[in-house]
């Protein structure tokens, strides 16, 4: 590929070579160090054979020993390219204004991406960094990343206990980690047992600790024991142990969801109707690829943001922007109606199951009213979840281990 690309810079030429002596002049390129490349017999006396244009020049000179013609056929290369815009000065200069416009872009940090963790203030950080000299447009060279890391736990130590500062091409990605958003970390050494969070039949448990106080076909309340961190003593296990319950208790629950919306005044419906508008947007000027206006009322806008690259890790300072309109009819309220009861059950399905540790609701039926203004749901919801909550047992202790019935007789 480089080599390629160094032939094409330099330049060369494709020659068609006919004569009776075609040897000849095959033994007397290789005596000067003339190099044929893509050589191809055509017929008796005649081949095709690409040069440089060194060589090319060269050839020339040894063409009256040889008996034979040459006759370009294609030319390739940048010297040829520039011997076309030798009077096309405007051209060529903005060509190579554009090149060092880019060259120059690459030097400067364009894109701040910032990744943290609940709690932390990405606000209060990206002024932080602002005072540490990270800001979109400032030179790669005037940017250390230890100094910055060392800067932002300074001041923000109150939030940040860690952060990493790394660069790639132009952009800049900053991780923290702090704040009130650490991973809660799973004691498997705390004494807890496991209480059911809602009324349920139990269809299935997977128990992987403790001792289940229920069984598969029972039916729980909420706040019932299904697993205690105490393993009762037997006479056929000897004594028994306090651990850690764990384990999934998975039942058949009811759930009732309700929701109210206001009536809309008026039911969009589109017709299909669409324009699209471009912008760019440069150093935070804005510059529109479009005349006028003439969007009209009756429609929806929809804005999207593209941030230019070049390569993977190279971002230039340059934004498109497309505002998409989506045209619309006023319509009768009944369809309207229909779908905000789509829109408010769909919304309360993905509620409830959200609300879910895990789960899935495997039937519902709702039921709408019509108030002064408003709709009104009420879904009714039949799931398969678990329902199991690990809580604390900290102080219990064991029972006594029972006497065996020998012992006791005697």
């Amino acid at each position: 590929m480089i080599r390629r690309a160094l032939e094409l810079c330099a330049g060369e030429v494709r020659i068609r070579v006919h004569g009776a002596t075609i040897e000849r002049f095959l033994n007397t390129c290789a005596r000067g160090g003339i190099r044929l490349r893509h050589t191809h017999r055509v017929g008796f006396g005649e081949l095709h054979t690409t040069v440089s244009i060194r060589d090319f020049r060269q050839m020339r000179r040894y063409m009256g020993r040889t008996g034979c013609q040459i006759h370009i056929l294609k030319r390739k290369g940048l010297p040829f390219v520039l011997h076309r815009l030798r009077r096309r000065y405007v051209l060529a200069a903005g060509l190579l204004a554009v090149a060092a416009l880019f060259l120059v872009m690459t030097n400067f940090i364009w894109v701040i991406e910032i990744h943290a963790q609940p709690g932390i203030s990405t606000y209060e950080l990206r002024e932080t960094l602002r005072q540490a000299g990270v800001y979109s447009g400032v030179p790669v060279y005037m940017v250390n990343e230890v100094d910055v890391v060392n800067y932002v736990r300074q001041h923000m130590k109150h939030s940040i206990d860690y952060m990493t500062v790394s660069r790639y091409g132009n952009v800049m990605q900053i991780e923290a980690f702090g704040g009130d958003g650490d991973l809660e970390i799973q004691d498997d050494k705390a004494v807890t047992g496991l209480v059911a969070a809602r009324d349920g039949f139990i269809t299935e448990m997977q128990v992987l600790g403790g001792y289940p106080l229920v069984e598969t076909g029972d039916t729980v309340e909420r706040g019932q024991q299904l697993v205690t961190a105490v393993t009762p003593p037997t006479t056929e296990a000897g004594a028994g142990y306090i651990g850690h319950g764990s384990g999934h208790i998975y039942a058949q629950t009811s759930r009732m969801e309700t929701s109210i919306r206001l009536l809309p005044t008026r039911y969009k419906r589109y017709t299909g109707k669409r324009k699209t508008q471009f912008a760019l947007v440069i150093a935070g000027k804005r510059f529109n690829l479009y005349f006028g206006g003439g969007i009209g009322a009756d429609c929806d806008k929809r804005l999207t943001a593209s941030q230019l690259k070049f390569g993977k890790g190279t971002v230039l300072p340059v934004k498109l922007i497309r505002q998409d309109y989506i045209y619309y009819e006023a319509a009768p309220m009944e369809p309207a109606i229909e779908m905000l009861s789509e829109e408010m059950e769909q919304a309360a399905l993905e509620r409830m199951q959200a609300d879910m540790t895990e789960g899935a609701v495997d039937q519902w039926r709702s039921s709408f009213a019509q108030l002064e203004g408003a709709l009104q749901l009420t879904l009714y919801a039949s799931c398969t979840e678990d329902i199991a909550r690990e809580v604390s047992e900290e102080g219990v202790t064991l029972p006594e281990k029972p006497q065996d019935t020998d012992d006791a007789a005697q």
